[in-house]
Protein backbone atom coordinates (compact mmCIF):
# COMPACT_ATOMS: atom_id res chain seq x y z
CA UNK A 1 0.00 0.00 0.00
CA UNK A 2 2.91 2.38 0.76
CA UNK A 3 3.33 2.07 -2.97
CA UNK A 4 0.35 3.23 -3.79
CA UNK A 5 0.06 6.31 -1.87
CA UNK A 6 3.55 7.30 -3.68
CA UNK A 7 2.18 7.08 -6.63
CA UNK A 8 -0.40 9.08 -5.90
CA UNK A 9 1.50 11.81 -4.31
CA UNK A 10 3.82 12.10 -7.61
CA UNK A 11 0.43 12.19 -9.84
CA UNK A 12 -0.98 15.08 -7.98
CA UNK A 13 2.56 16.71 -7.70
CA UNK A 14 3.00 16.33 -11.61
CA UNK A 15 -0.88 17.59 -12.19
CA UNK A 16 -0.33 20.59 -10.01
CA UNK A 17 2.73 21.38 -11.77
CA UNK A 18 1.38 20.95 -15.42
CA UNK A 19 -1.71 23.38 -14.53
CA UNK A 20 0.82 25.51 -13.14
CA UNK A 21 3.03 25.46 -16.43
CA UNK A 22 0.09 26.06 -17.98
CA UNK A 23 -1.64 29.21 -16.05
CA UNK A 24 1.80 30.87 -16.01
CA UNK A 25 2.47 30.71 -20.20
CA UNK A 26 -0.81 32.75 -20.57
CA UNK A 27 0.62 35.23 -18.26
CA UNK A 28 4.15 35.83 -19.86
CA UNK A 29 5.27 39.02 -20.43
CA UNK A 30 4.89 40.73 -24.02
CA UNK A 31 7.80 41.70 -26.39
CA UNK A 32 7.82 46.03 -26.92
CA UNK A 33 7.39 44.67 -30.96
CA UNK A 34 4.28 42.63 -29.90
CA UNK A 35 2.75 45.57 -27.55
CA UNK A 36 3.58 48.24 -30.33
CA UNK A 37 1.51 45.93 -32.42
CA UNK A 38 -1.40 45.47 -30.48
CA UNK A 39 -1.42 49.47 -29.80
CA UNK A 40 -0.79 50.05 -33.66
CA UNK A 41 -3.20 47.93 -35.44
CA UNK A 42 -5.27 45.42 -32.75
CA UNK A 43 -6.82 47.92 -30.44
CA UNK A 44 -7.42 50.83 -33.33
CA UNK A 45 -9.53 47.80 -34.89
CA UNK A 46 -11.10 46.53 -31.82
CA UNK A 47 -11.94 50.24 -30.85
CA UNK A 48 -13.49 51.30 -34.56
CA UNK A 49 -15.47 47.54 -35.07
CA UNK A 50 -16.36 46.00 -31.40
CA UNK A 51 -16.51 48.43 -28.63
CA UNK A 52 -19.78 50.18 -29.22
CA UNK A 53 -21.19 47.07 -28.14
CA UNK A 54 -18.43 44.67 -26.17
CA UNK A 55 -16.81 47.63 -23.80
CA UNK A 56 -18.12 48.61 -20.35
CA UNK A 57 -18.87 51.91 -21.97
CA UNK A 58 -21.90 50.55 -24.45
CA UNK A 59 -24.98 51.21 -23.52
CA UNK A 60 -25.98 48.00 -24.30
CA UNK A 61 -23.74 44.89 -23.55
CA UNK A 62 -24.20 42.50 -26.39
CA UNK A 63 -24.32 38.82 -25.52
CA UNK A 64 -22.37 39.33 -22.20
CA UNK A 65 -19.13 39.93 -23.70
CA UNK A 66 -16.37 42.51 -23.26
CA UNK A 67 -13.81 42.98 -25.49
CA UNK A 68 -11.94 45.95 -24.22
CA UNK A 69 -9.22 43.84 -21.78
CA UNK A 70 -7.36 40.96 -22.56
CA UNK A 71 -8.97 39.39 -19.08
CA UNK A 72 -12.23 40.15 -20.79
CA UNK A 73 -11.36 37.84 -23.84
CA UNK A 74 -9.73 34.66 -22.00
CA UNK A 75 -13.30 35.51 -20.11
CA UNK A 76 -15.71 35.59 -22.87
CA UNK A 77 -19.45 36.30 -23.00
CA UNK A 78 -22.55 33.82 -23.46
CA UNK A 79 -20.44 32.19 -25.98
CA UNK A 80 -17.22 31.32 -23.99
CA UNK A 81 -13.56 32.59 -24.28
CA UNK A 82 -13.34 34.76 -27.26
CA UNK A 83 -9.69 33.91 -27.79
CA UNK A 84 -7.05 31.10 -27.15
CA UNK A 85 -3.94 32.57 -27.10
CA UNK A 86 -1.27 31.44 -29.47
CA UNK A 87 -4.33 29.19 -31.64
CA UNK A 88 -6.42 31.53 -33.63
CA UNK A 89 -7.91 28.75 -35.51
CA UNK A 90 -9.68 27.56 -32.20
CA UNK A 91 -10.65 31.47 -31.48
CA UNK A 92 -13.69 32.37 -31.50
CA UNK A 93 -13.15 35.92 -32.28
CA UNK A 94 -11.37 35.00 -35.65
CA UNK A 95 -14.16 32.65 -36.12
CA UNK A 96 -16.83 35.50 -36.05
CA UNK A 97 -14.71 37.50 -38.14
CA UNK A 98 -14.46 35.11 -40.83
CA UNK A 99 -18.68 35.16 -40.50
CA UNK A 100 -18.23 31.26 -40.18
CA UNK A 101 -20.66 30.99 -37.79
CA UNK A 102 -21.16 34.71 -36.12
CA UNK A 103 -20.92 37.58 -38.48
CA UNK A 104 -19.36 40.25 -35.91
CA UNK A 105 -19.09 43.10 -36.91
CA UNK A 106 -22.68 43.26 -37.79
CA UNK A 107 -21.77 46.41 -40.13
CA UNK A 108 -20.06 44.72 -42.53
CA UNK A 109 -17.24 41.91 -42.58
CA UNK A 110 -13.77 42.90 -42.20
CA UNK A 111 -11.17 43.80 -45.02
CA UNK A 112 -8.96 40.37 -45.07
CA UNK A 113 -6.16 42.72 -43.84
CA UNK A 114 -7.68 43.26 -40.68
CA UNK A 115 -8.65 40.03 -40.40
CA UNK A 116 -4.75 38.85 -41.12
CA UNK A 117 -4.21 41.38 -38.04
CA UNK A 118 -6.53 39.83 -35.52
CA UNK A 119 -5.16 36.01 -36.61
CA UNK A 120 -1.44 37.27 -36.36
CA UNK A 121 -2.44 38.97 -32.64
CA UNK A 122 -4.11 35.61 -30.99
CA UNK A 123 -1.69 33.39 -32.95
CA UNK A 124 1.65 35.53 -31.43
CA UNK A 125 -0.23 35.06 -27.97
CA UNK A 126 -2.84 37.79 -27.55
CA UNK A 127 -0.42 40.50 -26.20
CA UNK A 128 -2.04 43.92 -23.87
CA UNK A 129 -0.47 45.57 -21.86
CA UNK A 130 -0.86 45.27 -18.14
CA UNK A 131 -3.09 48.15 -17.43
CA UNK A 132 -6.29 47.77 -15.23
CA UNK A 133 -9.59 46.15 -16.46
CA UNK A 134 -12.07 48.96 -17.73
CA UNK A 135 -15.33 49.05 -15.24
CA UNK A 136 -17.98 51.48 -15.19
CA UNK A 137 -17.80 54.25 -13.42
CA UNK A 138 -19.33 54.46 -10.50
CA UNK A 139 -22.64 56.73 -10.91
CA UNK A 140 -22.97 59.52 -7.53
CA UNK A 141 -26.22 59.02 -6.12
CA UNK A 142 -28.00 62.41 -5.66
CA UNK A 143 -29.52 61.92 -1.96
CA UNK A 144 -32.26 64.45 -1.31
CA UNK A 145 -31.97 65.36 2.65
Amino acid sequence: MPDMRLFFYFLLLHCSLFITSKSHANDQPFSAEDLVFFEKKVRPLLAEHCYQCHSVDAKRIEANLLLDSRVSHLKGGDSGPTIVPGNASSSLLIEAVHYDSYEMPPKGKLSEQDIQTLTRWVDIGAPWPEEPVPSKKSVQEFVLE
